[in-house]
């Protein structure tokens, strides 16, 4: 096809970064990023997500969703990172039982679904959290602090969800998927300085976590990360 007229691309990207604002959509997502970090591309290409944008994966497909409460596991002013992680486990194995035990809207999904038994472990009030020690949203500080945390809820995740193919079998998509699943897999555990080396197969590099830069009081759930990631 011909192109219809030229737009100048910032004044574009601006527009549809606006709309995604006004509308209340998280924002946009970058197709080769969202790639990159494909689990099971021999099962297609990630074209899209639901509207919220928790769930990025193959279209036709479920995805049970839980999350969890960042402020129910201060004690006192510290954060219970092992208690966090210990509801992470529960969470993930929660959530892999529902896959066999939801009804879905149509064959495929509910085919898609358990093929790939994907599951969605996120967490909420991360703005409360980082409002209790003062530490700005928008900041580099503030970016480290999410970045342990989600390393530790995605690591514990990883973690559990292995031990659960050790006593019941992958998942039926893993085999023909399984160098691009361990090339993600062992990217994070790289970005959480689990691993040395460069990671593998990305088009950009991305936020590698750095505990020196987390508060004093946060660099224990960063090491917590970073050792479970290990695992």
């Amino acid at each position: 096809p011909k192109p219809c007229r030229t737009v100048k691309a910032a004044e574009l990207w601006r527009a549809v970064c606006e709309a995604a604002w006004k509308s209340a959509d998280p924002g946009a997502n970058f197709k080769d990023t969202v790639n990159d970090w494909h689990l099971t591309p021999a099962d297609g290409e990630i074209t899209g997500t639901n509207p919220c944008s928790e769930f990025i994966y193959l279209p036709d497909n479920g995805c049970n969703l839980a999350s969890l409460n960042f402020g129910a596991f201060f004690v006192g002013s510290s954060f219970d990172a092992e208690g966090f992680a210990h509801a992470a486990r529960i969470v993930t194995v929660v959530l892999d039982v529902t896959v066999s035990m939801s009804a879905f809207p149509s064959a495929k999904i509910a085919m898609n679904s358990h093929n790939h038994r994907t599951l969605g472990a996120g967490y909420a009030n991360l703005g409360g959290v980082l409002m209790r020690d003062a530490i700005p949203y928008d900041s580099e500080t503030g970016r480290e602090v999410c970045a342990a945390l989600t390393c530790l809820l995605h690591s514990t995740a990883l973690v559990t969800s292995a031990e659960i193919a050790g006593e019941l079998g992958a998942f039926p998509a893993f085999e023909r998927n399984r160098a691009s699943a361990l090339r993600v897999v062992k990217n994070h555990a790289i970005l959480a300085g689990a691993v040395t080396g460069p990671p593998v197969g990305l088009s950009k590099d991305h936020h590698r976590l750095n505990l020196e830069k987390l508060p004093a009081k946060w660099r224990a759930v960063g090491a917590l990360a970073r050792s479970t990631a290990s695992s």
